[in-house]
This record gives structure tokens, C-alpha cells and sequence, in this order.
């Protein structure tokens, strides 16, 4: 259950915060991210602790100092504030049925985090909408935009999101496949796919790079300076996240720049619709 701070539910971009540094920086890119589809912003807090009038103060407190945030990173920007009683983890996939992106800070930056436990890796296998995970060492812009794609029919959603964020940032964007078994070339069906969605974002510089190795070692030594790295998320399970079985989930600590993990459910959760032929949708 929510209280919700604002009347109108429909938001472009949320964020989870909870009190920390990492959050905040978190919600300096957010804001950053929908300022440039010229959308809104939802800041969410999951207090299930607030249930008296300390609780609630508290919370509020945590959610004022990071409106203070997104307005002072962009200024006009339409922020709203959510104050949820359920835990962390119901109350990001809550947040994230309504939303076109969900954004999420990941304090711990090492291994173990992705071991023992973190609710932002939980949400990367259940979220209906593309994730964006933030750390604090991550900087806010960068240049280019850059995609890991494996097979054009399983990343599908990654690749319509990766153009609309390259169209909608202008930048250029970089599609990476990896391949450690064969040649590196990439293979013909990406290359139509790619140039099918070239055509609807032809302001979109676009280039294709089949490279040998380890889809998670190539990308996380490509993604040094660029804006973003978007990939697509193939498993849904705890098991895979507690195996580091993923390379969604891998890049999330060894990328050198934010990463955007689209949902493998699609192009409409990645925030295109397939039969637009503009190649945009607003959800």
C-alpha cells in the first residue's frame, strides 16, 4: 500500500531512495534521464517503518532532501514524491508497473553484495520495466551510448531502448556484440535488425562492432566514458543473480558507467511500441 503525495500516478522515470549518498546520486541521473524525454520524475521511498509520527517524519525527510536533489539538478523539471509502506523490493515492482524506467542506486560495489543479497539485484529479475542501477562512483552524462547485444530476437527490448536513449540524449550509439566461440563478426541478423531500427531514428549515428571474448570482459572495458550501457536481462531467477550466471548482472559492478538492463519481455517494456513507425511510445 502506498500514500501517494501527488494526484497524478503516471510518471515517466521513478527512483528508489533510502536515505543514502548512493540514492541521491542515484536520483541526479533520474533526473538527468527524464529531463531528456521530457518526462517526470516519481522519487519513491519503501518505509514499512512508518507507522507512527517518527516514522513518518523520517520519511518524509528522506524524500525532501531528494526532491531537493532532482530540482536542483533540473530545474522545471515536474518531480513527485511517493511514500510506500511496503518493503524495498514489492515497493520498487509496484513502482515499476506504471513506470518507463525504474531507476536504483547500488551501494555496495563488490562481489559479496551480489552474494548476500541486495534489493536492487532482486528487482533486475522481476521489474516489468527497463532498470537503470546506479553506483556512487558512476558520473552523471558521459558520451555515447552503448548496447550489448547478443541474439537480435532475445535482446530485442534492449535495442529499441538503446536507440530511443541515443535519440533521445543525442548521441551516438555503439551496438556491441560479443562472441568467444566464434569469429567476432556480427552476425547478419543483427546487422538487418540494427539497420531496420536505423531507419526510424535515422538522426541516430550508428555503428556495429562483432567482437571475440566474453560479452561481460568486452563491455565492461568498452563502457569507460560513455552515458550508459544498455543490455538485456535473459534470467529471472535468484538462483542465477546468487550464481552470477548473468551478464546483465555481472556488468552491474564491472561497468565503468550506469547500466540499463531492459526487461526480455519485448519492445513495449523497453519503451518503443514495434508498430510505430517513428519508433516511440509514451507509457
Amino acid at each position: 500500500m502506498s500514500q501517494q503525495h501527488a494526484s497524478d500516478r503516471g510518471t515517466d522515470v521513478a527512483v528508489g531512495v533510502d536515505g543514502t549518498s548512493t540514492a541521491l546520486h542515484a536520483v541526479a541521473w533520474a533526473a538527468e534521464e527524464a529531463a531528456a524525454h521530457d518526462g517526470s520524475l516519481t522519487i519513491v521511498h519503501a518505509a514499512p517503518y512508518a507507522v507512527d509520527e517518527h516514522g513518518i517524519r523520517r520519511a518524509n525527510g528522506i524524500l525532501g532532501r531528494a526532491k531537493s536533489v532532482a530540482e536542483h539538478e533540473r530545474r522545471g523539471l515536474p518531480v513527485r514524491t511517493r511514500l510506500s509502506t511496503e518493503h524495498a523490493l514489492p515497493g520498487l515492482i509496484d513502482e515499476a508497473e506504471g513506470a518507463r524506467l525504474l531507476v536504483a542506486g547500488l551501494v555496495s560495489e563488490t562481489v559479496a553484495d551480489a552474494v548476500l543479497g541486495s534489493v536492487t539485484l532482486d528487482v533486475l529479475g522481476h521489474a516489468t520495466c527497463p532498470v537503470a542501477v546506479i553506483r556512487r562512483s558512476d558520473a552523471i552524462g558521459g558520451a555515447g551510448v552503448l548496447a550489448g547485444i547478443g541474439s537480435p530476437a532475445a535482446d530485442a527490448g534492449a535495442l529499441a531502448l538503446a536507440f530511443a536513449e541515443a535519440d533521445a540524449h543525442g548521441d551516438p550509439l555503439t551496438v556491441v556484440h560479443a562472441d568467444g566461440h566464434r569469429h567476432g563478426l556480427p552476425p547478419t541478423e543483427l546487422v538487418d535488425e540494427v539497420d531496420r531500427w536505423a531507419k526510424r531514428f535515422p538522426q541516430v549515428g550508428v555503428q556495429i562492432e562483432g567482437v571475440r571474448g566474453s560479452a561481460a570482459d568486452v563491455l565492461a572495458a568498452r563502457s569507460a566514458g560513455a552515458r550508459m550501457l544498455v543490455v538485456g536481462s535473459r534470467g529471472h531467477h535468484r538462483v542465477a543473480r546468487v550464481l552470477l550466471g548473468s551478464t546483465s548482472r555481472v556488468l552491474v559492478w564491472n561497468s565503468a558507467c550506469p547500466v540499463v538492463v531492459a526487461p526480455h519481455a519485448g519492445l513495449h517494456d523497453a519503451g518503443v511500441a514495434a508498430d510505430d513507425p517513428a519508433g516511440r511510445a509514451d507509457s
